[in-house]
């Protein structure tokens, strides 16, 4: 039988915190000014940003990783922000290509919902990870593709190409997030 969204969030405490904290402005911000790399924090217009609707994550995996969809105004357009809150203890070591199938999801929709974009908006992958050792797997999707030598350059250009940004809080190592932009609450 399947549990009902109150049992979820009572069974899963930590994904609610998440989910309600940064799904309001201040605190996003700050997660997302101390997580992006400074010249896309400094393009972004912080007063256009909002949460978008929707979950990426697979149904058997949301015990394990949640997510938030956020977007701002940058140039002519917007960026999405996809992070997600990895709950587990052990790395998963094919992370990033679970990360580019929600990517996918996410543009999948936007074209749905937009059938005359030209385009495809950027979606920056935020992967905010705990465990006992660090994060230790591949962070960009390349490092996942099992080819060596000289077929490796070849098929190189035909790989999806895209990096993980990583907030490890693993063992202590928030201090320096928090330090950087997070509200207190966050």
């Amino acid at each position: 039988m399947p549990k009902s969204p109150r049992k979820r969030a009572l069974s899963s405490p930590h994904d609610a915190l998440f989910q309600w904290t940064f799904s309001q402005r201040e605190h996003a911000v700050g997660l997302l000014k101390a997580a992006l790399p400074p010249p896309l924090v400094a393009a972004v217009r912080w007063g256009t940003l909002r949460v978008e609707k929707g979950s990426f994550v697979d149904r058997a995996l949301r015990s394990r990783h949640s997510d938030l969809v956020l977007s701002a105004r940058i140039g002519e357009g917007r960026v999405y922000v996809y992070v997600i809150v990895e709950q587990q203890r052990d790395v998963e070591a094919l992370m990033v290509f679970r990360m580019g199938l929600y990517m996918m999801r996410l543009w999948e929709q936007l074209v749905r919902e937009q059938p005359g974009l030209k385009k495809l908006p950027p979606v920056m992958p935020v992967l905010v990870h705990h465990s006992d050792t660090g994060w230790t797997a591949a962070r960009a999707f390349e490092d996942i593709v099992a080819i060596d030598g000289p077929a490796r350059a070849a098929l190189l250009p035909h790989t999806p190409r895209f990096e993980l940004r990583l907030i490890d809080v693993s063992g202590g190592r928030a201090g320096d997030l928090v330090e950087q932009a997070l509200t207190a609450l966050g």
